[in-house]
């Protein structure tokens, strides 16, 4: 897993993430990366027994998110 990815638990609030970054959501039923030039900035991962969500929470910041 990239270093920059933290896991959320929730999926209400990975699509909140994705739609503050101007992103429209995937189906939450598969694997899944949305990236921006080489940075991944979001991700779905399927685990044994369910779906796991990541995303940079650094890209939030108004500097991170212009670069």
């Amino acid at each position: 897993m990239e270093k920059t990815l933290i896991e959320i638990t929730n999926r209400m609030l990975f699509t909140e993430y994705l739609q503050h970054m101007g992103v429209r959501a995937p189906s939450l039923q598969r694997e899944w990366v949305y990236t921006r030039g080489q940075r991944v900035l979001a991700r779905i991962q399927a685990g044994p027994s369910r779906l796991r969500f990541f995303i940079d929470a650094s890209s939030m910041t108004p500097s991170r998110r212009s670069s």
